[in-house]
């Protein structure tokens, strides 16, 4: 199992020579398309993932 896996988790990306490449340090392994991208920041204050509206009850964990 993976670092993160079932949560939110970053990882990082550089481009060079034109072309983006991504590293999970955390599992270190490269990021690829099992990584689902949702939001793009310099920080986690950047990124927030709990932000909005919620409407018609329920319940959030």
């Amino acid at each position: 199992m993976m670092i993160g896996e079932g949560a939110s988790h970053a990882w990082v990306e550089a481009c060079e020579n034109g072309v983006w490449y991504g590293v999970d340090p955390a599992n270190g392994r490269e990021a690829d398309d099992q990584y689902i991208f949702i939001s793009c920041g310099r920080d986690a204050a950047d990124c927030q993932m709990n932000k909005g509206m919620m409407i018609g009850g329920g319940m959030q964990r």
